[in-house]
């Protein structure tokens, strides 16, 4: 047929940024997402959901078929739908189907583990209308891989050539995600040829190619994760040959002669680059080995020739070096010691002045103790990078030479690691515990804090939410972001209670201790932390827990917790932060996939988290401030006016501040006064620092803030806009509006939200107009009082106490009701046992226990009845007679109201923490049904050997073997129903136990068979215990009447599923 010849061009650099002039973006661009429902999803959804383009529809088509995870309806703000899962897909299958369901007037795929520049799908766009005619458009793609071991990621090389059809014919060089592309032109197509299960993409882009032009931007917006696929870089060559052979051979009859000349002019100048390369390589060879030759022959002449007067000379150079260090040295000593001797002159000069000397040695402690909290999170990063710096230059220097320096200098100390003093000093036992960590009200929860910052350290979030969950009554364990020497869980140290409720605790590691910053716990250092903290739930009686973590680094101990809520509260956007390792940022995927709660501080946060955590529970607790800290000037203001304007920022000066901006008010108005406080490790000041109006105070106790702030004329907002800053809720503002002042800020998303408390600028002169508006505003006494009381009023329902309570009430919301069925009949002693376990440890908040007796006659129905009638949440049914097992449950699971329906029998005693175990399994698997415990005592393979001899001990041994099996479960075809938890969903779709299984026997391999056969799948939840006295009932009978029981049900059950499949062990030591 005949070829076509479509024009192409290629859009350069500066041209890309012409492409976002103002255009019509209502253009509706339809993303198909082909996934396999693999963990790189949220990744990829995030970047969608960042994108820039405002008309967007995504079409997730489920690849995987059935099971796929829920996606939710919306990715960040563009609207989200499923496509597909009743059957797996193919690769060119799930394209079609893809492309069959999209609306768009615009395609463009991407797969589930790769992601896009927040801008990729604009350029293209706007591209493609400016260029009439073309049916797709393209840009450059960085190929990356993830290291194993420390899971950075590293570009490979890079996707980005101007369009050519002829090499089109030979090679795929467009990644599925660069390219966007006409619907219009698709439907022209044969569409993704399904006989292709790798390199479909290539022969669709032939075939959309020969229908038009493709434009390329030059321009890297996207990015390809190569992996061990079969098509990857690093796939099955054999394969890739193949495949690559009949996309040839489907082509080859289609080549036009002109096709076939640009061919051979395309492998004409490969050969000829080729020899061209081969022979430069040869004589570059050839040279390098004659001047190896030259260069051996003058080495060994100056070796022959080299005598002891030249050694002695050059000894002498490195003696004259050492003496030059040594006087290095010395000079610094003698600097150090003139230092010494005006500090102390300095001292005496200020005892005369009385008052002044408290004050100076009170903020030289201040420093002291600022500078020792920072040498985690600055001094230890900033000492990190000059010994790299160090190690660099010092390997250049020839050995003598580092001998001599050596000697002179010695070895530098290293940044230590102090532990602080501490109440319990590591060897408390449980009364210590016990004792000490006493407190909190009835009902309230345990908040195990997990910190980004150590409690004195800067005051911010993670306090003050702490000290307001304090003072409701729950008891607070704020961790230390360090840790002491250690290998038991006592070893574990009570630092201090600063607050009500509020007790600072510091953990133990056996070994080398990690920097929470940069490093990632082992699996060794996660046990020892999770067991020291279960070891401390049990001596101190914590009762139910609540994980309260700032920062992914605490995941892996978080979540192996008994007895525990996962609350993951993200504050920032991690991955926006430079410092940032892709380590924390799979940390923090995880994190998301394995919390009970997320929490975020800004609207556009939680967009961008719920895209990667679709259906997780999720609150909205933005940052808040202490109002009567700040509303109240002190007596004395931290600076004396001097008749100019004081234009003040108090906070961190880092990568998010424009300083920029500040030096170009500030030059724009040099009559003004700029007052910085904070410290600016990680902000360029050079240009600041020379400006005579801009002073940088440097970082201040929070308890000092009051006297800057109310120094201020006017506070500053001065951040970049980019994805960190729009994500963040700057505490700042609250804490400025607390002190009724006026603030001016450029447009982040949650000031933006609050325009009517702020003023707003994008440049330096609308900073100045602002300012200059403000000042002038406040020129009136009687107007500057209003408004500043308006502000602080405003401010004060946004304070720490109502994002404390909001915080509460969000952790409350997240306990489900969970119903308990206890069918009893007769042995009593048993049923005493078992409810107490059940009411002690369930720790679950929101618990509902259905008590059915089944006419027992051992004096039951009065025990129960007075039981019931102290606990509002035990409902207690009597039946009249003994109606079975089956019918004797279906009577409590129509009486139970909870979303989670838990099947207990009388003779059981439960471990703490069992319901949340339990619980979490749903939450990980959607199409997981129903879920059992193990046991001591079952006919199946969830029998375990246990490691206890008397019942007293088997709560902290099942405690202990939670922590070591947390997560994990086995599938199993039939689960045993001495306890056996099952959805809501699956109890209204599949009904009742069948009620013709009569007292009992195989009621319960029926109604997992039926649950099987509606869809669900059954698992033995390897990390909850429920011990088991078995058959307490059935033991009182007869045995041949057992026996024609037994016989009678399985004939039932036999003609309901064929021949009975006995239940089976497992194999010894198998996750015991």
């Amino acid at each position: 047929m005949p070829s076509p010849t479509p024009s192409t061009h290629t859009t350069g650099e500066h041209a890309t940024a012409d492409l976002f002039e103002a255009a019509d973006t209502s253009r509706l661009v339809s993303i198909v997402v082909r996934s396999m429902d693999r963990p790189s999803l949220g990744r990829a959804l995030a970047s969608v959901a960042a994108q820039t383009w405002p008309s967007i529809e995504v079409l997730v088509v489920s690849a995987k078929g059935p099971g796929h995870h829920p996606v939710g309806e919306k990715c960040g703000p563009h609207d989200m739908r499923m496509v597909g899962g009743s059957a797996p897909l193919a690769r060119s299958a799930a394209a079609n189907a893809g492309i069959a369901a999209a609306n768009g007037e615009w395609i463009c795929f991407l797969d589930d583990d790769d992601w896009l520049a927040p801008t990729h799908i604009e350029i293209l766009a706007r591209q493609f209308l400016q260029s009439p005619g073309a049916v797709a458009a393209y840009s450059g793609v960085s190929c990356v891989e993830q290291d194993a071991a420390s899971g950075e990621m590293r570009e490979v090389m890079r996707y980005n050539e101007q369009f050519d059809a002829a090499r089109l014919l030979c090679e795929n060089y467009l990644p599925i995600h660069s390219v966007l592309f006409s619907r219009a032109a698709a439907t022209r197509t044969a569409g993704f040829d399904e006989a292709l299960s790798i390199f479909e993409d290539w022969d669709f882009w032939i075939q959309l190619s020969r229908t038009g032009s493709f434009v390329h931007v030059d321009s890297i917006s996207a990015t390809y994760l190569l992996g061990s696929g079969d098509s990857g870089l690093y796939g099955n060559t054999a394969l890739q040959e193949e495949f690559a052979r009949r996309i040839l051979d489907k082509w080859l009859p289609a080549i036009s002669p002109v096709e076939w000349a640009q061919i051979w002019a395309l492998c004409r100048r490969g050969l000829r680059a080729q020899d061209a390369a081969a022979q430069l390589q040869q004589a570059r060879e050839d040279a390098l080995a004659a001047v190896s030759r030259a260069l051996q022959a003058e080495a060994d002449a100056a070796m022959a020739k080299q005598n002891a007067e030249a050694q002695r000379k050059q000894a002498e150079i490195w003696k004259q070096d050492a003496a030059a260090a040594r006087e290095a040295t010395d000079r610094m000593f003698v600097m150090a010691t003139e230092a010494e001797r005006l500090r102390e002159e300095a001292a005496l000069s200020l005892m005369r002045q009385g008052d002044a000397l408290q004050v100076v040695t009170r903020e030289y402690h201040e420093a002291v103790a600022l500078l020792q909290a920072e040498q985690y999170t600055v001094m230890r990063p900033l000492a990190r990078n000059i010994k790299r710096f160090a190690r660099t230059v010092w390997r250049r220097l020839p050995s003598p030479v580092q001998a001599a320096v050596r000697k002179v200098l010695g070895r530098p100390a290293a940044v230590g690691t102090p532990a602080p003093p501490a109440i319990v000093p590591g060897n408390g036992d449980a009364h210590d515990w016990a004792h000490l960590l006493a407190g909190g009200k009835p009902g309230a929860f345990t908040v195990i804090l997990f910190p980004v910052i150590d409690w004195h350290f800067r005051i911010q979030r993670p306090q003050h939410l702490a000290r307001e969950l304090g003072k409701q009554g729950h008891r607070v364990l704020y961790l230390s972001t360090t840790f002491a020497a250690g290998s038991t869980p006592s070893d574990t140290r009570l630092i201090e209670s600063p607050a009500e409720n509020v007790h600072l605790i510091q953990l133990a590691i056996d070994g080398p201790a990690p920097n929470i910053y940069e490093d990632s716990l082992t699996p060794a250092q996660a046990l020892q932390l999770a067991e020291a903290l279960t070891w401390l739930q049990q001596a101190a009686g914590l009762g139910q827990l609540v994980s309260l973590v700032n920062l992914p680094f605490w995941r892996p101990v978080a979540t192996r917790l008994p007895a525990n809520i996962v609350a993951y509260d993200c504050m920032d956007f991690h991955a926006g932060f430079s410092t940032n390792t892709g380590t924390m940022l799979g940390e923090e995927e995880a994190l998301l996939r394995d919390c009970d709660l997320l929490i975020t501080t800004s609207g556009r946060l939680a967009e961008l988290m719920q895209a990667q955590a679709p259906g997780k529970p999720h609150a909205l607790v933005r940052n808040g401030t202490q109002v009567e800290h700040f509303a109240t000037p002190p007596a004395e203001l931290k600076l004396q006016p001097d008749g100019r304007p004081v234009i003040g920022y108090f906070g961190a000066i880092s990568e998010w501040f424009d300083m920029g901006l500040v030096v170009d008010i500030a030059r724009a108005r040099p009559d003004w006064r700029f007052i910085l406080v904070g410290s600016t490790f990680g902000c360029d000041v050079s240009q600041a620092r020379p400006m005579p109006n801009i002073e940088f105070i440097g970082e201040v106790p929070y308890a000092e803030l009051p006297g800057w702030v109310h120094a201020f004329d006017v506070c500053l907002i001065p951040f970049i806009i980019n994805e960190l800053t729009s994500c963040t809720n700057p505490v700042k503002v609250y804490e400025y509006l607390s002190a009724g002042k006026q603030v001016v800020a450029t447009r982040m998303p949650e000031l933006v939200a609050i325009a009517d408390q702020v003023r707003l600028a994008d440049d330096a002169p609308g900073f100045v107009q602002q300012i200059e508006q403000a000042l002038q505003a406040d020129s009136d006494t009687t107007a500057r009082i209003e408004a500043a009381a308006a502000r602080r009023t405003w401010a004060s329902n946004h304070s720490w106490e109502a994002r404390g309570a909001l915080l509460s009430q969000a952790i409350a919301a997240s306990f489900p009701k969970v119903s308990v069925i206890v069918l009893c009949y007769n042995n009593l002693e048993l049923t005493r046992a078992c409810l107490h376990s059940v009411e002690h440890n369930s720790l679950w908040p929101n618990l509902e226990l259905v008590v059915v007796d089944n006419a027992s006659s051992d004096g039951s129905p009065a025990w129960l009845t007075q039981f019931a009638a102290t606990r509002p949440w035990v409902k207690l049914i009597l039946s009249a007679k003994n109606t079975g097992f089956a019918a004797g449950n279906n009577l409590g699971l129509a009486a139970a109201t909870g979303e989670l329906l838990i099947m207990l029998n009388n003779d059981t005693e439960v471990s703490p923490g069992w319901i949340q175990g339990l619980r979490r399994h749903f939450d990980r698997e959607p199409k997981l049904g129903m879920v059992g415990p193990v046991t001591d005592n079952i006919g199946n393979e969830a029998k375990i050997a246990v490691g206890y001899s008397d019942p007293a001990g088997m709560a902290a041994w099942a405690m202990s073997r939670t922590v070591r099996h947390a997560g994990e479960q086995i599938h199993s075809r039939v689960l045993a129903f001495f306890c056996v938890a099952l959805r809501r969903t699956v109890y209204e779709e599949v009904g009742g136990l069948d009620e013709a299984f009569g007292l009992g026997f195989f009621e319960d391999d029926d109604y997992c068979n039926r649950a099987r056969q509606a869809g669900w799948q059954l698992a033995i939840a390897e990390d909850v215990f429920v011990h088991h006295h078995l058959s307490a009932s059935f033991d009182k009978l007869k045995s041949s009447t057992r026996q024609e029981l037994f016989e009678k049900n399985k004939a039932i059950y036999e003609r309901k599923w064929g021949p009975w499949v006995p239940h089976v062990y497992r194999e010894a030591g198998t996750s015991e």
